[in-house]
C-alpha cells in the first residue's frame, strides 16, 4: 500500500532563518509551483522536519538496539527538464551514508502540449532500480528564493528493508 509523509526541506544557507507556522494561504498556492526550480541548487537541501521517526529496531543475537538516521540532506548531481539526480546523505551510528537517486518529473499531457504549468511532482528511484520507491509532490515553496519547501511523499510500497524509512 501507499504511505504518505510530509517533509520540510530547508536550504543550507538559510539555517538562521526563523521557521514557523505562518504559511499564508495566498503566498504560493496558485498552481505555479515548480519542483525543478526548487531542486536546482548546488547547495545541500536539508530535511528539517518529517512526520515519522527515522528510528528502527535491529537485533544481533539476543541483543536488540535502536538505530536512528539523522542529518538527512540531498545534493544535486545532475538536472535536466526530465530528471533530477541526487545523492541523499544521512548519518547513521556516526557514519555518513549516501545513496544515489533519480527523480523523474511528472508532466501531465496538458502541461506537455500547452506548456502551461511546470511539474510539481516526481517519481524517485534508487540507483539501479526500475520501480519507483516513492513519489514526492511539492506543496509549498518560498516565493522567489525557494529557501523553504514542503513536500508530500507517497511511498510506493511498504518495504521494511527500505533504507529510506
Amino acid at each position: 500500500g501507499a504511505f504518505s509523509w510530509t517533509y520540510l526541506f530547508l536550504f543550507h544557507k538559510l539555517f538562521l532563518r526563523s521557521v514557523g507556522n505562518d504559511i499564508q494561504s495566498d503566498s504560493n498556492f496558485d498552481g505555479e509551483l515548480d519542483i525543478i526550480k526548487v531542486v536546482n541548487t548546488s547547495e545541500y537541501v536539508w530535511l528539517y522536519r518529517q512526520t515519522y521517526s527515522n528510528s528502527f529496531e535491529m537485533s544481533s543475537g539476543k541483543n536488540n538496539f535502536s538505530i536512528e538516521t539523522t542529518c538527512i540532506r540531498r545534493v544535486m548531481t545532475g538536472l535536466t527538464s526530465k530528471e533530477y539526480n541526487f545523492t541523499e546523505i544521512d548519518v547513521m551510528e556516526l557514519t555518513n551514508i549516501g545513496d544515489n537517486y533519480t527523480g523523474i518529473f511528472i508532466y501531465n499531457r496538458k502541461n506537455l502540449i500547452h506548456n502551461m504549468h511546470p511539474p510539481t511532482s516526481m517519481n524517485v528511484y534508487e540507483s539501479g532500480r526500475t520501480k519507483a520507491d516513492y513519489q514526492t509532490t511539492l506543496e509549498y515553496a518560498e516565493p522567489d528564493t525557494y529557501s523553504c519547501s514542503v513536500f508530500t511523499v507517497y511511498f510506493i510500497s511498504n518495504k521494511n528493508t527500505d533504507d529510506f524509512l
